[in-house]
This record gives structure tokens, C-alpha cells and sequence, in this order.
């Protein structure tokens, strides 16, 4: 299975960490969103240095929905 989307953090010097979805072009939840943006909050929740945690989407898209083919993914055991 391809990779489908991923989530990306930046930490501004102001204590507010960034999560980004980035999965062109609605950003769709998928495993892979959803496995990295589990990575990334637990990495924020343990950083003295963050504040605040904001979740976004690139391109100014939130996000469209669950991404269907994982489902197909889930159920055939082809996920992590």
C-alpha cells in the first residue's frame, strides 16, 4: 500500500506547537495521517518548551474526510 499523507510539526518560539495534515488535495485522514499525528502530539505533550498545540491543514484545507481506501486497508490487515 502507498503512503497516503503525513503530518508534519513546527514549534515556534512562542511555545505553540503547529501540527499540519498534508495530504493533497483535501487533506483526507488516512492511516498514515492518523499514525503520525498520534507521533507528533504525544512528541508535543512531552516537550517542556510547548504551550499550546494547534491542528491545521496545508494549502488552507482542514481536512475532507476519512480517506475510504483505508478502510479497504484496515479490514485486509495491511495496516500498521
Amino acid at each position: 500500500m502507498a503512503a497516503n499523507g503525513r503530518t508534519e510539526m513546527e514549534i515556534g518560539a512562542d511555545g505553540v506547537a503547529v501540527l499540519t495534515i498534508c495530504n493533497s488535495p483535501v487533506n483526507a485522514l488516512s492511516v498514515e495521517v492518523l499514525l503520525g499525528f498520534r507521533k507528533s502530539y504525544e512528541e508535543a505533550l512531552r516537550r517542556k518548551d510547548v504551550k499550546a498545540i494547534v491542528i491545521t491543514g496545508n494549502r488552507g484545507t482542514f481536512s475532507g474526510g476519512f480517506d475510504i481506501a483505508s478502510f479497504c486497508a484496515i479490514q485486509s490487515g495491511k495496516c500498521a
